[in-house]
Formats: structure tokens, C-alpha cells, sequence
């Protein structure tokens, strides 16, 4: 494998301080929110991630969008995580 080429656990760990950094600064910026706030942005973003990735597809989408939703909807599934762990429920 070349030198320049990322392992498959380089990507990971990629990804996971991208995913890291962005949710504490969306957690700073939005604090807590309600379960119904959050499922109802999922529900949103993940319907901009699926629109993303179908013009991506069929040539008139980029990378960046489908980056850029699915950077979004990991956030609001580790504030789900954060709801769940700060209050319980």
C-alpha cells in the first residue's frame, strides 16, 4: 500500500475527530434539546443526506453535501446519546 494511501482505521479515526469536533461545537452552540426537537431535525437531515447522496449518484450532487448532512445527522444521533446519558431518559 503507497505511503499516501489512509488505512481503513486512519479513515476511521478520520472521521471520528471530524464527527468529535463538530458536535461540540453544534453542543455548545444549541445546548440541550428536547428528544421531539431532535427527531424532528433527523427527520430533516437525513431526508438532505438521501437527497444528497441520490444527485450525487446520478451527476448533479457533490461530495461535500453528502459530507456535510452526514456530519449533521451524527451530531444530532450523539445528542441523542448526550440527552441519554445527562438525564437518564
Amino acid at each position: 500500500m503507497p505511503a499516501t494511501k489512509q488505512s481503513d482505521h486512519d479513515r476511521l479515526e478520520t472521521a471520528l475527530k471530524e464527527i468529535r469536533s463538530s458536535v461540540k461545537g453544534a453542543f455548545i452552540k444549541w445546548g440541550y434539546q428536547e428528544y421531539s426537537t431532535i427527531m424532528l431535525s433527523v427527520v430533516e437531515t437525513a431526508g438532505e443526506l438521501a437527497r444528497a447522496i441520490m444527485l450525487y449518484e446520478f451527476g448533479n450532487g457533490n461530495a461535500g453535501e453528502i459530507r456535510k448532512y452526514a456530519l449533521q445527522l451524527a451530531d444530532l444521533c450523539i445528542f441523542i446519546m448526550i440527552n441519554f446519558y445527562l438525564h437518564g431518559k
